[in-house]
């Protein structure tokens, strides 16, 4: 599945020393492989951690710790794929010899499905904003552009789908009055009925607000919040909490 492509000014966004030498910062690389993960998206803040881990306990595939060594994993690479081995392996990634499939020496991370425009170190950043490589190698403030970058499309995508809000819109009369019997699940925790605003987009209440705070994208965010609307209503929103506090 191919994520949304960073918008375009963030090239822009990026100081001087990031843009040079690189063609584009517009990313869809994705639907990364992980061996002890799902394959996917919305698992991006499980796998990071994992690669946390791995990073404080040095290179989860130290054989491919050198840059030539990882170089010539690429022999087979496909010739229809834009990205060439030498920036993939100065990225930190190697190649596993089955389609356009990379993994990073250090974390672990695999990405797949390459666009013409990705760019290996900003999908690198991407998806795995833990890697100690990519830190030494890229610096924190590029990580953060790039994380920044990817929350902007997020949150724009998310306010921009009605998806669950569609159903909790409904359950008002024009005049503002709960359609519903069981009007306790149409207020928030608070007791206040929600905003118009709140209707359309529960990721604009308090609730989900403070979850952004703490560091979760708003894709993962919306996924569980419209799961907790279409079961229980707007009123328990603040049951999303538990499932991002571990």
């Amino acid at each position: 599945m191919m994520e949304k492509a960073l918008p375009g000014n963030f090239r822009n966004d990026l100081p001087d020393t990031y843009r040079n030498g690189n063609p584009s910062f517009q990313g869809n690389a994705g639907n990364f492989f992980n061996q002890n993960t799902r394959s996917d998206p919305d698992s991006t803040r499980t796998t990071t951690f994992n690669n946390s881990q791995n990073s404080r306990r040095g290179p989860k595939y130290p054989q491919y710790s050198i840059t030539c060594i990882r170089l010539s994993t690429f022999q087979t690479w496909p010739t229809s794929i834009q990205q060439h081995p030498e920036t993939m392996a100065e990225a930190g990634f190697y190649y596993t010899g089955n389609n356009d499939h990379v993994r990073c020496f250090h974390c672990g991370i695999g990405l797949q499905n390459w666009d013409s425009e990705d760019n290996p170190f900003v999908e690198h950043a991407r998806w795995s904003q833990e890697c100690q490589f990519l830190k030494d190698k890229k610096g924190l403030d590029f990580i953060a552009t790039v994380q920044d970058a990817v929350r902007r499309v997020q949150m724009e995508e998310a306010l921009n789908t009605d998806g669950v809000a569609e159903t909790v819109d409904n359950d008002y009369e024009e005049d503002g009055n709960v359609r519903s019997e069981d009007t306790g699940k149409d207020f928030l925790p608070s007791g206040k009925p929600p905003t118009k605003a709140e209707k359309k987009n529960p990721l604009l209440t308090d609730a989900a607000q403070s979850i952004l705070t703490m560091g979760y994208l708003p894709k993962v965010i919306k996924t569980v919040v419209d799961k907790v609307l279409r079961e229980k209503g707007i009123k328990y929103i603040d049951v999303c909490k538990p499932w991002f506090i571990q």
